[in-house]
């Protein structure tokens, strides 16, 4: 992955990946459901997939997917192409001020451990 970043209020994170040619990666997963993901493809070669729980779906240029990264996530681009996609991380819409403020606050002082 590549050009990471995120803003310093911690509301949330923006990532642009490329996937290259003949990748996959394996049985991925983030272990919580606080913060969900949207992906937005930029550029998809046919051919391409993700797989959530088990429903696997190929990939749609200029589409958006919206998923909770605690399931495992597998992606492959068995191609001879890149797949361009940003990804947008957010909240979870169930969680209250207070319960981000915490989870930040936990996080933050994880960083100084």
């Amino acid at each position: 992955m590549s050009n990471r970043f995120e803003d310093e209020k911690q509301k949330g994170k923006i990532m642009y990946t490329d996937c290259t040619q003949n990748n996959k990666i394996h049985l991925w997963e983030t272990y919580s459901n606080h913060i969900l993901c949207m992906k937005f493809t930029l550029k998809v070669p046919e051919g391409c997939w993700i797989q959530v729980g088990n429903e696997r779906k190929s990939w749609e240029e200029q589409k958006l997917l919206t998923l909770d990264t605690s399931s495992i996530h597998p992606t492959s681009n068995p191609t001879e192409d890149d797949r361009d996609v940003l990804i947008f991380g957010f909240w979870h819409s169930e969680l209250t001020e207070p319960e981000q403020a915490a989870l930040v606050f936990v996080y933050d002082r994880s960083k100084q451990i």
